[in-house]
């Protein structure tokens, strides 16, 4: 098992080395904007449900200025009924495939009731996207009759925030949701302007606008390899990647090669082992001196897979990694370790449960001899015996030592428990 061991160590130092020589691909804001709202830059769709209805729009000169704003009427037909006005702007496409994927949208619009006795009407921003049209909001509307000219804004919105508009049923297709991963299709983007009338008689509703912007978060994937090169509070997108393992509120990305490995934090994410995915959000360092990435959004994959290392409890986490992970631009290794960092690895390892009673709660202590470490089990999960030889299949992880340096740790995925005559000759 050393030579092992040894020869996957050297693989891994490579492959370390060569990361450190790729340049870091950080997010970049993209805008679109327009204030003056000429009828040739602007494309209008409508879409209704219902008895439905009709809806329309002219350019209008402001008073005294040389802008232009934009007036919208919705006549709606007797209820139940609803209407949707998008209006697209020509010209305002981004394209993940070219300039990365999307972590966030925000959007900016002044507004105004024009007519000040109109009934209630909703807006927010629009997006077309491989024929389909999404909407998101609505922003809040004003008590009353707003005459006057008002900001408003909606901003961070992921692809969760937006639904599908759609000519059946409510108007909005709420299981659909807009693609913001790095392979997906280009966009156009907008606003809607959107009514229902559940009364017996016709409505008529709208305002104008003024002062459209729309800002993308975007991001160019960068190597799993590289991202914990990186320093903490870095944006990172990681377009590829192969969950490993999966738990609450977290799972484990790995490089195909199994050179690489990092912790990402997803609250009720839907990922399991066995499929690729990527992730954008922003690196950290938790408590017990594990770098992650805290996810504002997961794009799940294709099925993939990655087999468990095989090494001993002592070579487990390994020296530090990065060009100085005590600075947090890498990961530290553990108390006494040696050789190539391998914390967020997916690993098999093998030894006796020597102390299951004096472990923090739901772990055991887990010796080969030379090393000891804490195997951490979930909620439900059946835990071995003290005296136990076990193999245990996880993550090498860490957790917070009395020394300043994390002590080496597994994440358990699943344990077999083995005749001691099995294990390996200890050195």
């Amino acid at each position: 098992m050393r030579n092992t061991i040894t020869t996957v160590s050297r693989f891994l130092q490579v492959c370390a080395a060569a990361a450190l020589l790729q340049p870091a691909i950080l997010a970049s804001p993209v805008q679109f904007a327009d204030a003056s709202f000429r009828e040739a830059d602007w494309e209008v769709l409508t879409v209704s449900s219902g008895s439905g209805g009709h809806a329309f729009s002219l350019p209008e000169q402001m008073p005294d200025r040389p802008e232009t704003f934009r007036g919208l009427t919705l006549i709606l037909n007797p209820g139940p009924s609803a209407v949707c006005a998008v209006h697209l702007k020509r010209g305002a496409v981004f394209d993940p495939s070219t300039a990365g994927a999307v972590a966030s949208v925000s959007f900016r619009q002044t507004v105004r009731d024009s007519f000040g006795q109109m009934g209630p009407s909703r807006f927010g921003p629009a997006i077309r996207q491989g024929g389909r049209i999404f909407v998101a909001g609505p922003c809040p509307w004003f008590s009353g009759s707003t005459t006057s000219w008002t900001r408003v804004a909606m901003s961070s919105l992921r692809a969760f925030d937006f639904v599908e508009l759609s000519p059946q049923g409510a108007l909005f297709d709420r299981s659909s949701r807009p693609d913001f991963s790095p392979h997906a299709p280009p966009m156009q983007l907008g606003f809607a302007w959107w009514a229902v009338n559940n009364s017996p008689h016709t409505a008529l509703t709208g305002g104008s606008v003024h002062h459209w912007s729309v800002t993308l978060e975007a991001a160019r994937p960068v190597a799993l390899r590289q991202a914990r090169t990186m320093p903490d509070g870095e944006d990172v997108c990681v377009g590829h990647g192969i969950v490993s393992a999966a738990f609450p509120d977290f799972f484990y990305l790995s490089c195909p090669d199994r050179a690489n490995a990092i912790r990402v934090r997803a609250r009720r994410h839907s990922l399991a082992a066995g499929m690729s995915a990527g992730v954008i959000g922003t690196l950290g360092t938790n408590e017990h001196g594990e770098r992650f990435i805290d996810a504002r959004a997961v794009y799940p994959g294709s099925p993939a897979s990655v087999r468990p290392l095989g090494m001993s409890v002592s070579a487990l986490g390994g020296a530090d990694s990065g060009p100085d992970a005590a600075a947090g631009r890498g990961q530290r290794g553990v108390a006494g370790g040696t050789g190539v960092n391998n914390i967020g690895l997916l690993v098999r390892t093998a030894g006796r449960v020597t102390r299951a009673a004096g472990a923090p709660a739901g772990s055991v202590i887990l010796s080969d001899g030379r090393a000891s470490a804490a195997v951490v089990f979930g909620e439900g999960q059946a835990m071995p015996s003290d005296g136990d030889f076990v193999t245990v299949t996880g993550i090498s992880s860490c957790l917070a030592g009395a020394g300043g340096l994390p002590e080496r740790a597994v994440l358990a995925v699943e344990w077999d428990r083995i005749e001691a005559g099995a294990l390996p000759a200890q050195p």
